[in-house]
């Protein structure tokens, strides 16, 4: 069995936020590519995303936040990140800044440099994002190495049935 691409509605945004809350791997658009996604704080959840796309444990996912807000009181920002997040977020940009409480995430979400995070420019993903009230540790919907998915059909095509919904 594959996973249902659901049109997007009120009801599956709601669908899509109990799957990750339930620890389940979804896939979603972004403002750039395809992208996979699990709650960032459930450790089981973040390797299936690695197992799901063969990627390298030293490659740690990135923290989709519904707003810079949301993002600082998850970080410390100097001044400069302050800065480039007013002018590039929301947006396809990700700063990798100094985690407040670092065991506060399972280590695929921290590196030693810290936590990438991420306000995407994405309405979908920013309406999951309020509705789930968590962070998402994401990656692009591709098996490491290869093209980003750029539609749901791709993204089923490399998964299949190892996603709860896209």
């Amino acid at each position: 069995m594959s996973s249902p691409v659901l049109v997007l509605s009120p009801e599956n945004i709601r669908q899509a936020a109990q799957a990750l809350a339930a620890g389940q791997v979804i896939g979603f658009a972004t403002e750039t590519v395809f992208g996979i996604g699990a709650d960032a704080r459930n450790p089981k959840a973040l390797q299936a995303i690695y197992e799901l796309k063969g990627r390298p444990a030293s490659m740690p996912l990135q923290l989709l936040v519904p707003s810079r807000m949301a993002a600082e009181a998850l970080a410390d920002f100097s001044l400069s990140a302050r800065k480039v997040a007013s002018v590039f977020w929301p947006g396809a940009l990700t700063l990798i800044v100094p985690p407040k409480n670092p065991a506060e995430f399972p280590p695929q979400a921290v590196s030693g440099q810290g936590i990438g995070l991420r306000v995407p420019n994405h309405a979908v993903v920013l309406e999951l994002l309020k509705v789930f009230d968590a962070p998402i540790a994401a990656s692009s919907a591709n098996l490491s190495g290869q093209p980003a998915a750029t539609n749901a059909k791709e993204v089923l095509q490399s998964f299949g049935a190892g996603l709860a919904l896209i």
